[in-house]
């Protein structure tokens, strides 16, 4: 193996390494500010939970805009899904959009801000991830 070979192959792993580390805290900040974004109001954020709906109907998905129900069913309680199950498939140059399909998330985003505090979070959820991952 030439010196040109062993310098090409570390510079593969390097970037292979680094990729893998840029991927991972885009992941766990887009989880990370998703949670942030869900934090009920009795529990110090900004989401109302009345029925669990609002919460329940994030979705997020990869190089798409996400879909879901957007009405709730009268009388029913929801569990909390974050909706992060197309998360793994992200990968660097990927686009991954997260939203609320609950049909009044807006008007509640607007009485509550807590979408629009979490996107201003996002610089310092990014760079609590860095330095976790340094550690």
């Amino acid at each position: 193996m030439s010196k040109n070979d062993d310098f090409i192959n570390k510079l593969e792993r390097w970037a292979k390494k680094t990729e893998k580390k840029l991927t991972a805290v885009i992941q766990n900040s887009i989880e990370d500010m998703v949670e942030y974004a869900n934090t009920p109001v009795d529990d110090g954020g900004r989401m109302p939970v009345k029925t669990g709906f609002l919460r329940q109907s994030g979705a997020g998905e990869v190089n798409q805009i996400p879909s879901g129900e957007s009405e709730k069913e009268k009388g029913v309680t929801y569990s909390y899904k974050p909706g992060l199950s197309a998360l793994p498939r992200f990968k660097l140059g990927d686009t991954f959009y997260y939203g609320w399909c609950a049909i009044y998330a807006n008007v509640q985003n607007i009485r509550f801000g807590f979408k629009d505090l979490a996107v201003q979070k996002w610089p310092d959820i990014v760079a609590n991830n860095v330095r976790r991952l340094k550690k």
